[in-house]
């Protein structure tokens, strides 16, 4: 489909997803909105070492709207989204994780928001109208609530939630952002608010209902340990970063301010 003619884009990042990759494509492909068509969906694969490709190539042949990229290693979560924004035709984009921890009825909070004006519309567990249907395990959860603590510190201090993988843009703001994204791992979220705010990027949370699903890729010692050290260097390295990089391309307009 053409830039002109897609609606709605719906990127979903994924690592040896061979699992649960199906259920999430058919449950995608009865539970998108009859107003959010036309749409298109783009699966990377994040240089999986299971069968996820092959199980996305099966079902693209009776989902026209699907799409597949191929990461030849694996190169993180954050390198992934970026690959699939950039790829994506959409008036608007929304990523979202393959585990379906968001489920597809919140996708309307986030096109809502974005619909209404908004360039950058964040899934939230920490508003007060949040609904966490299954907890995650306590160290993981308080590790997260610690990393917002010191991301709203140290770099943003009005987000309350950077890392929720449900996200939502216009695709001028998506490709204003992610074309200078350089954090390829589960850190990635912060710079993409970072960016956000820097282009001055109208964003909002929204409430979203959330359930942690089994079988988290992510680590709690070593990926949040990496997530900190991200934090520390972005807050380091973005001035000197922003200084050399040209301005947005096309022009944004910026709305949702």
């Amino acid at each position: 489909m053409g830039a002109t003619s897609t609606y709605l884009s719906v990127v979903i990042p994924a690592y040896n997803e061979e699992k649960r990759i199906a259920a999430t494509l058919e449950a995608l492909a009865v539970e998108i909105p009859r107003p959010y068509h036309p749409y298109e969906v783009i699966v990377v694969n994040d240089g999986s070492g299971d069968r996820t490709a092959a199980v996305v190539e099966r079902l693209q042949r009776t989902m026209p709207h699907l799409s597949l990229i191929n990461l030849e290693r694996n190169c993180g979560k954050g390198r992934a989204v970026t690959v699939g924004m950039l790829a994506a035709e959409g008036t608007y984009t929304v990523f979202m994780d393959a585990d379906l921890s968001t489920p597809l009825t919140e996708l309307p909070r986030i096109m809502a928001g974005l619909e209404a004006g908004w360039d950058v519309a964040i899934g939230s567990r920490a508003l007060p109208e949040s609904v966490i249907e299954i907890h995650q395990p306590l160290f993981r959860e308080w590790m997260g609530k610690i990393f917002n603590r010191f991301v709203r510190w140290l770099v943003i201090p009005h987000i309350l939630d950077t890392q929720c993988g449900f996200k939502g843009f216009r695709r001028e703001a998506a490709r204003a952002i992610f074309s200078r994204l350089a954090t390829t791992r589960f850190g990635f979220d912060v710079e993409v608010l970072l960016w956000a705010q820097h282009l001055g990027l109208g964003m909002r949370e929204v409430p979203i209902r959330w359930r942690n699903a089994p079988h988290s890729r992510v680590s709690p010692i070593t990926d949040s340990w990496e997530m900190f050290w991200t934090l520390i260097r972005l807050k380091q390295s973005f001035q000197r970063r922003i200084r050399e990089c040209p301005k947005p391309y096309p022009p944004l307009e910026l709305v949702g301010k």
